[in-house]
């Protein structure tokens, strides 16, 4: 598999999803084994989240090196947001973390995957 492989896959996750209403293209990019995407999506409940992924493939492995899930309401307001940005050196799971319906709430957690954020925000 290569980058573009890996975007075409992204791409089709988020073309089957029933619940996302529109999906916008901002940025990717793609070279042999390397590459980045943000897509905005709008979903049914007009919510929206914005996904965004620096990667690379390596024996058949993706590695994310950066990464941000925004998901906010329709008054653009937080939900939630997913990212690895290097500023939260107290947490366990530095760089991971996610910010839980205000800026300023910011939890450990874990790196999710695409598919994770995707059961949460589109009520799987």
């Amino acid at each position: 598999m290569n980058a573009g492989d890996y975007l075409s896959n992204i791409k089709t996750i988020l073309y089957l999803e029933p619940y996302i209403k529109e999906i916008s293209i901002l940025r990717e990019e793609t070279q042999g084994f390397s590459g980045l995407y943000r897509i905005k999506l709008q979903l049914k409940d007009e919510n929206m989240l914005e996904i965004f992924e620096r990667f690379s493939i390596k024996d058949q492995t993706i590695h994310v090196s950066k990464y941000s899930f925004h998901w906010q309401d329709k008054d653009k307001n937080i939900i939630k947001r997913w990212d690895n940005a290097p500023h939260h050196k107290q947490l366990k799971t530095f760089p991971h973390h996610k910010h839980d319906g205000d800026e300023k709430n910011v939890l450990p957690c874990f790196h999710p995957t695409l598919l994770e954020v995707l059961d949460e925000v589109c009520q799987r």
